[in-house]
């Protein structure tokens, strides 16, 4: 009889490695969106060259090895992460590209005896020693380490033991057994859940898409023929863009799992309206929390977002004063594993939630993508999510541009067909408000995301912030230029002649009051409403706001 997961020690894990990389090995494990199939075997090879080359470099069973690949090296991660686990090493995974920071944090914090890479030819491995610090080898029971980007952006490392590596796979349960199709790169926790599970024999293997395209995915999975695909949120959205022969490609696939960030429940309820021959797992969780987590069974009588707990997972929700608040009541999600015994830590999500009276968990907001905007709080998620409902655009991401006198929201879009950024502007405002519509609209090939597919806002406000110092100067008086922010905010025009009309470009009686409070607020003047229908045009607006000044 097989051990109880808490009973689980890394030498169990590595037995069960063995079994399942030994079994069938003329059976592809990696399915790659090149073409090229590799198996069982083939990995097997790679991992005893990397043993190999481990010894060469004197590394011993219990030191810790950085094992730091990106997309395109999976065979090579897939057979230094099993080299590693047969030599006794225990492995600390990174995603090569995803931040020096990242890998910074493991040298830092863990007693790291070498890393390996993927050959820059891509034939091979290369070993770089480092000379580790005076720090104690990782206990008995650590078998891996991940590093993810934390719920407070800096790096956090996480120590991951056998008993909880193994209670996470074949989670949630219900999948078919065939090959998982997943864009998350090596090295991030998905994807390396999705992993263990192929290399285990819990499921027919991975389709590892390499280079994201909505259609080139479709096509690697029914090349693979997946039987589930997992996602995050904001890929999933951008495949409902398919035309309906390239979602036809998807008809083999029976389970689509959302994961790697929250995701709201009109997308889980498109999802489904678009493939309904598909079960949609919304899957929540953290890479510091995991392998606690909860995942919803999507159902039209119940398109709550995400779920319940799964086995282990404790679940509670603080109030503002850090103590429990009653079922039913929103408050900050924390979430901690726990299959035996009592709680040893609570991870905090940074998430809003409320947790219902049987058990459910309801996702609100992630506190992070609020923020201030044209005097307002603003979604960026539901900015991101208006954009895609435009049909303008393919994929869209949005941030702030920290400017005085006030925040400018940027949105970084992917056209669909030619840039029209007045039309979605024009499109943002009226679902959303002024406050949602952005000061600037980036026309971008690609929108800046980590190899979980989630966005890199910083390097989108980056973008726009050089867009905005490129812009020619005005020359005009701090009056004027606050003013003419003011008014690109509230109607969406990056140009603003003395002439233009402020009703003529499409402000109402709303927007004379929300303009009056930015100007109050930015100038320090009280203004009369009924100074906009006296002095609509921009240049005499402007002279009433200065000689009102005090």
């Amino acid at each position: 009889m097989a051990p109880s997961t808490v009973d689980i020690v890394p030498d169990d894990y590595r037995r069960a490695l063995r079994a399942g990389t030994g079994h069938d090995p003329d059976s592809v494990l990696l399915f790659l969106d090149d073409g090229t199939d590799v198996t069982r075997r083939r990995i097997g090879a790679l991992a005893d060259d990397c043993r190999t080359l481990l010894r060469d470099h004197g590394v011993a069973s219990g030191d810790v090895v950085v094992l730091e690949f990106d997309g395109r090296a999976w065979p090579l991660f897939v057979g230094a992460y099993l080299g590693c686990h047969l030599a006794g090493v225990v492995p600390a995974l990174v995603t090569a590209g995803g931040g020096d920071d990242r890998r910074q944090a493991l040298l830092d914090r863990l007693p790291v005896r070498c890393l390996v890479r993927g050959h820059p030819g891509g034939s091979g491995y290369q070993v770089a020693e480092v000379s580790p610090p005076d720090r104690a080898r990782p206990a008995g029971d650590v078998l891996e380490y991940l590093v993810s980007s934390g719920t407070t952006g800096e790096p956090a490392v996480v120590a991951v033991t056998a008993a909880a590596r193994m209670a996470a796979t074949g989670r949630p349960g219900g999948e078919p057994r065939g090959p998982v199709a997943l864009t998350a790169p090596p090295g991030t926790t998905a994807a390396h859940t999705a992993l263990v599970d192929a290399l285990l024999g819990r499921s027919g293997g991975l389709a590892c898409c390499t280079t994201w395209s909505p259609s080139g995915f479709a096509a690697l999975a029914e090349r693979a023929g997946a039987g589930a695909v997992l996602l995050a949120p904001a890929l999933a959205a951008q495949l409902l863009a398919l035309p309906e022969a390239d979602l036809r490609r998807l008809r083999g696939v029976r389970v689509l799992r959302l994961g790697m960030a929250p995701a709201a429940a009109d997308l889980v309820e498109d999802v489904a309206d678009r493939l309904p021959w598909l079960t949609v797992l919304n899957v929540y969780t953290t890479s510091e929390a995991w392998p606690a987590g909860t995942v919803m069974r999507y159902g039209r009588d119940d398109p709550r977002s995400v779920g319940r707990a799964l086995a282990g997972t404790r679940i509670r929700i603080l109030g503002a004063d850090g103590r429990p608040v009653p079922a039913g009541t929103p408050g900050a999600i924390q979430l901690a594993y726990a299959p035996d015994g009592p709680v040893t830590r609570w991870v905090d999500t940074a998430d809003v939630g409320r947790l219902e009276a049987d058990g459910t968990l309801v996702f609100e907001r992630r506190d992070a993508d609020l923020v201030s905007a044209g005097g307002a709080v603003v979604s960026l998620a539901a900015v991101e999510m208006a954009a895609l409902a435009s049909g303008l655009a393919v994929d869209a991401g949005a941030a702030v541009v920290e400017r005085a006198p006030g925040d400018r929201l940027a949105v970084a879009v992917v056209w669909r067909g030619e840039a029209r950024d007045e039309e979605l502007r024009r499109h943002l405002r009226d679902r959303l408000g002024a406050a949602a519509t952005p000061a600037v609209v980036l026309g971008v090939a690609e929108v800046p995301r980590d190899g979980q597919g989630k966005l890199r806002r910083a390097d989108i406000a980056r973008r726009a912030e050089d867009l905005v110092r490129a812009a020619p100067a005005t020359g005009e008086d701090p009056v004027a230029g606050t003013v003419r922010e003011i008014w690109t905010e509230l109607l969406g025009r990056p140009a603003i002649g003395p002439d233009d009309d402020f009703f003529a470009l499409g402000a109402d009686s709303l927007l004379t009051v929300l303009c009056n409070s930015l100007v109050e607020e930015r100038l320090g003047v009280m203004l009369p409403l009924s100074v906009h229908y006296d002095r609509p045009r921009f240049a005499e607006f402007t002279e009433a706001v200065r000689a009102s000044r005090p």
